[in-house]
């Protein structure tokens, strides 16, 4: 079975797939350390983003910007564990 491409792991942790391609990224995800470490990260960044306002992304890229640049720095420090 073929790795999940970044796209498809990202838009499984948005939970953003149909039922059969998600089954089959979490058939990947039990046999694959690597694959499980990155969604990780990935929940944790999702995470770390959903916690900002809604209007730090729709008042132009500077504030947003700044936001996600803050919230970047913040996982890097927590070393991706929150």
């Amino acid at each position: 079975m073929r790795p999940p491409d970044p796209d498809e792991l990202s838009a499984y942790a948005l939970g953003s797939l149909d039922a059969v391609e998600a089954a089959r990224i979490e058939v990947h995800l039990h046999g694959c350390p690597d694959c499980r470490a990155e969604l990780a990260e990935l929940l944790q960044a999702t995470a770390e983003l959903d916690r900002l306002p809604p209007e730090t992304f729709v008042h132009g890229p500077p504030d947003g910007d700044r936001a996600l640049r803050r919230a970047l720095r913040q996982l890097r420090k927590n070393g991706g564990t929150g």
